[in-house]
């Protein structure tokens, strides 16, 4: 005999009574419809996998060159010259 299968509604309502429950804490509305689907037998959904910052291959020579000058700190400025104030001759 197969489950009936439950709506996105049922698990909201089911995770909103146990966030009522429990004081209805802040920012933990994941873990609640985790719960509710855990609860209901509802296999979970699957999580998103964490973004990695993949090396994409640059499309030309132009962009590759380009984002290798990126990357390379800049060139140190030279230090500022100190110019002696000039000299007067004192008209005494």
């Amino acid at each position: 005999m197969a489950k009936p299968k439950l709506t996105e509604d049922q698990i909201r309502e089911a995770a909103y009574h146990k966030w009522l429950e429990d004081g209805a804490p802040h920012g933990k509305d994941q873990d609640y419809w985790y719960k509710a689907e855990e609860d209901l037998g509802v296999a979970p959904a699957k999580k998103a996998p964490a973004k990695k910052a993949a090396a994409k291959k640059p499309a030309t020579k132009a962009a590759a060159a380009k984002a290798t000058a990126e990357k390379k700190p800049a060139a140190k400025k030279p230090a500022a010259r100190k110019i002696a104030p000039k000299k007067t001759a004192d008209k005494t």
